[in-house]
């Protein structure tokens, strides 16, 4: 809100180092001014940029697309009266409403892209009443869409674990608790709210800051510090590192 109303951005430090109205004041009076940039719609188009984190992903998913350590696992366990089509429909409304979950990545002309589609191009997402709970560890393919997979494997008679994984390139932390909390919503047959922003309205809108003149700054300063020859960070280690990354630590 004071980024909006006065063009200063705060960072979170500062709110503990003048934690007096006053002592704001005087920061935002003397702080150099930077330019509020609002999240707006994107218009519809075949293909859409990446965010930074995106971005960062999608490479590593390049140099290893039978890796699963950016994989996002979740279990939980049901109890009742648990029918198998209500659950799939539960996870299907929620595709339908979240485009990331309807997603998939390429790589156009050289430059990575993300493609929403209307609906899911894959139907093998959904897996029922499997007794294996490694039905799921397997890498993704990220030029199909939906980048979920659940399994929903019966331990006994009205006891049953409900398993999701999601790849990190349309998930995070924050994203697992918002799901979870919609899917409750949805089985207890509420209703959610309209969303006004998606991901694609935020990849396009962080695209855009880097053509503001506090990132040209910012770009201009970290040249300037690795010109010339960089030295080699040499960490000491405990073990060799090996030619190719593994996850297993």
């Amino acid at each position: 809100k004071i980024h909006q109303a006065f063009g200063v951005k705060i960072p979170t430090a500062e709110i503990f180092r003048t934690p007096f109205i006053g002592e704001l004041a005087g920061f935002i009076t003397s702080a150099a001014k930077e330019k509020y940039l609002s999240i707006e719609k994107t218009g519809k188009k075949e293909y859409y940029p990446l965010s930074s984190a995106q971005e960062r992903l999608y490479l590593l998913y390049r140099m290893d697309k039978e890796g699963t350590g950016y994989n996002m696992p979740a279990a939980m366990t049901l109890e009742g009266n648990v029918e198998e089509k209500k659950i799939e429909g539960i996870f299907k409304r929620l595709i339908h409403r979240h485009e990331s979950l309807r997603t998939s990545f390429h790589m156009i002309g050289g430059e990575p892209v993300q493609r929403v589609h209307d609906t899911a191009i894959s139907d093998h997402w959904f897996i029922k009443s499997k007794d294996s709970t490694d039905v799921l560890s397997h890498p993704f393919d990220l030029s199909r869409a939906p980048l979920l997979r659940a399994a929903l494997i019966k331990i006994k008679e009205r006891e049953y674990i409900l398993m999701v994984d999601m790849h990190h390139i349309v998930s995070d932390g924050v994203s697992v608790g918002l799901l979870l909390k919609e899917f409750a919503v949805l089985g207890s047959g509420g209703e959610l709210p309209a969303l006004r922003l998606t991901y694609k309205d935020y990849a396009r809108w962080q695209r855009a800051q880097r053509e503001e003149e506090f990132i040209k700054k910012q770009e201009a300063y970290w040249l300037g510090e690795f010109a010339g020859d960089i030295p080699v960070l040499d960490l000491p280690a405990d073990f060799p590192r090996p030619a190719m990354q593994n996850l297993e630590g």
